[in-house]
């Protein structure tokens, strides 16, 4: 949906603007953007899993 929106929007004076919505800076809402995003919420919850069962014992 957002990648259509920037689509719609007529802003691709850069390639990377083809990628963004107007709205957003980062560049977060990109579809990129929401795999670096969902990768890290993953890796978080692997680390605190991790710590959980390490210490679940003590």
């Amino acid at each position: 949906m957002l990648f259509g929106m920037a689509l719609l929007s007529g802003s691709t004076a850069s390639g990377w603007a083809f990628w963004t919505t107007p709205g957003d800076p980062t560049g977060l809402s990109s579809p990129l953007g929401r795999i670096v995003v969902l990768v890290g919420l993953l890796a978080a919850l692997v680390v605190t899993l991790r710590w959980w069962w390490t210490n679940r014992r003590r």
